[in-house]
C-alpha cells in the first residue's frame, strides 16, 4: 500500500524502510500521537531492522514495554536521584581537575567533545554498574561500547535509512560488527550482575547505583538477569551519548554567547557558592541554568525525530493512518519553525521562562518526547548536566578559540552530534 503524500506543508512522506513511513512537523498531530491517542501509537518503529539486537526499554513493545516501564519508573524518583547525585559530583570533580591541570600547564585550548565523552563514559559506568574509572574492566567495557556506538555514527549507517533494500549486503556486515560488540558487552554485564547480586545478598555492597536499584526492583517485580542486562544496556547506550553531546553543545553555546554565560555564572554564585557541598536541592534553584540547557536542546535538537507505529486504523485531524504505518514526529523541524519560535536561529534562554512556557503548546518542545513513552531518564539526565556544569562554572568559563568552528557543524544519523572536534578555550574565572 502506498501512503498518499499530503498537501499539508507540515507533512512529508518518505519511504525509508520496507514499511511506508510519514514524517510530521505538526504539533497538533504530534500531541494526538504521543499523548491523546498514545495507546494506538505506543510502539516505536525501527529505522534499522536488526533481528539480533537486545530488546530494552527503548525497543520493547506493548505489554513487554508496559511491564518494564512500570518496574523501572520508581527508580527515577526524586529520592533515588538524590542518592545517585554523588556519581555526577565525582565525575565533575575529576573533569575539573583535568581542565585545571591543562590551564596550569598553559594549555587552555580544549577539545571539549573528547573531554565530555570521556567524562560521560566514566559517569555512566560508575553510576550504572559501580565500575570505577581506573578499573581494568572499565577499559574493556568502554572498548565494546565504542565499537557498538561507533558503527551507529558512521555515515554508512545513513544508507540503511535512505536505501534500505539496496544496502542489505552492507547491512549484513554492519550488523555482524554491531552484534559482536553488543554480545561481548552483554556477556560482561551478565558477569557484573551475577557478582553484584551475590554481594548484595551477602551484605557486602552498600553503594547505591542503578544496578543495585534494578536488582532491588527485581525482588518485587521478578525481573530476570536477562532483562536486567537489557535495561542496563538501554540506560548506558541512551544516556552516555546524550549526556556527552548535550554538554558539548551547551559549552559551545556558552562560549559563543558570553552574556548568557555571565548570567548563568551569576546565578550559580548566588545559589551554589560552596564548591565542596553541591547537592540535588541546590541545583533545583537554578532556573536560568535550566532555561539555558533547554534552549540548547531546542537549538541543537540532538533527538531530531520521534518514531511511532500505528497499531490500528485511525483518523487524526482528517488524516487517515492505516494499521502498521510508520510515523516520525519531526522534532528538529518543530524546534526550528519560525511560526513557533521567533528568530529561531538566535540562542535565547528567555524562551523558557515560566511566563513563556505557560503560553506554549505542549508539543512545541520535545527534547525527551512526550506522553507515556517520554524518556524515563530525563530527570536524571537534567540533574547530571546541571551538576557537571555548575562544578565547572564555579571555577572556569568557556571562550571561543581561534580553532572554534562557528556555526558548529553537526552530523545527523540517528541523533545529531558534533561532526568534528569542538575546540574551545577554558580559562579560570577572574
Amino acid at each position: 500500500m502506498v501512503f498518499a503524500i499530503f498537501s499539508n506543508p507540515n507533512v512529508h512522506n518518505e519511504f525509508i524502510n520496507e514499511t511506508d513511513y510519514s514524517c510530521y512537523a505538526d504539533p497538533d498531530i504530534a500531541y494526538e500521537i504521543l499523548v491523546k491517542q498514545s495507546e494506538n501509537f505506543i510502539n516505536r518503529i525501527d529505522l534499522v531492522p536488526t533481528s539480533n539486537r537486545p530488546v530494552g526499554l527503548i525497543d520493547a513493545r506493548d505489554v513487554t514495554w508496559k511491564h518494564a516501564r512500570e518496574s523501572l519508573t520508581p527508580l527515577f524518583s526524586p529520592n533515588k536521584l538524590k542518592a545517585m547525585s554523588h556519581f555526577a559530583n565525582e565525575a565533575s570533580n575529576n573533569l575539573l581537575e583535568k581542565v585545571l591541570h591543562k590551564i596550569d600547564n598553559d594549555d587552555d585550548t580544549v577539545n571539549v567533545r573528547e573531554l565530555f565523552y570521556s567524562t560521560a563514559m566514566d559517569m555512566s559506568l560508575s553510576s550504572l554498574f559501580g565500575v570505577k574509572p581506573n578499573e581494568e574492566k572499565k577499559i574493556e567495557l568502554q572498548t565494546h561500547i565504542n565499537n557498538f556506538m561507533g558503527g551507529l555514527k558512521k555515515p554508512i549507517a545513513a544508507l540503511f535509512i535512505a536505501l534500505p533494500k539496496a544496502s542489505r549486503p552492507l547491512r549484513v556486515l554492519f550488523n555482524y560488527k554491531q552484534v559482536k560488540a553488543i554480545v561481548k558487552l552483554a556477556t560482561m554485564l551478565r558477569k557484573i550482575v551475577t557478582t553484584r547480586r551475590r554481594e548484595l545478598d551477602q551484605g557486602l555492597s552498600t553503594r547505591t547505583d542503578m544496578l543495585k536499584l534494578v536488582i532491588e526492583a527485581e525482588h518485587k517485580e521478578k525481573i530476570s538477569d536477562f532483562d536486567i542486562v537489557q535495561h542496563c544496556l538501554t540506560f548506558l547506550i541512551g544516556g552516555y551519548d546524550t549526556t556527552a553531546s548535550s554538554l558539548t553543545f551547551i559549552a559551545f553555546a556558552l562560549a559563543t554567547n558570553p552574556d548568557v554565560q555571565d548570567k548563568v555564572i551569576e546565578e550559580i554564585d548566588q545559589y551554589c557558592p560552596d564548591e565542596d557541598n553541591l547537592n540535588y536541592n541546590d541545583i533545583q534553584k537554578l532556573d536560568y541554568l535550566e532555561m539555558t540547557i533547554n534552549e540548547a536542546f531546542r537549538y541543537f535538537s540532538a533527538g531530531y525525530i520521534n518514531l511511532r507505529e500505528a497499531k490500528s486504523d485511525c483518523v487524526i485531524n482528517g488524516v487517515q493512518f492505516p494499521k502498521g504505518v510508520g510515523i516520525a514526529i519531526a522534532v528538529k523541524a518543530i524546534h526550528e519553525d519560525p511560526d513557533i519560535w521567533e528568530n529561531p536561529d538566535k540562542f535565547d534562554p528567555q524562551r523558557f521562562s515560566a511566563d513563556q512556557k505557560s503560553k506554549r503548546h505542549p508539543c512545541h518542545f520535545l527534547p525527551f518526547s512526550d506522553g507515556p513513552r517520554k524518556c524515563i531518564g530525563n530527570r536524571l539526565g537534567m540533574m547530571n548536566l546541571k551538576l557537571i556544569l555548575v562544578r565547572l562554572l564555579q571555577q572556569v568559563k568557556f571562550e571561543v578559540a581561534n580553532q572554534t568552528e562557528n556555526p558548529l557543524p553537526t552530523i545527523v544519523i540517528f541523533t545529531a552530534i558534533p561532526e568534528n572536534p569542538v575546540i574551545l578555550k577554558v580559562v579560570r574565572r577572574v
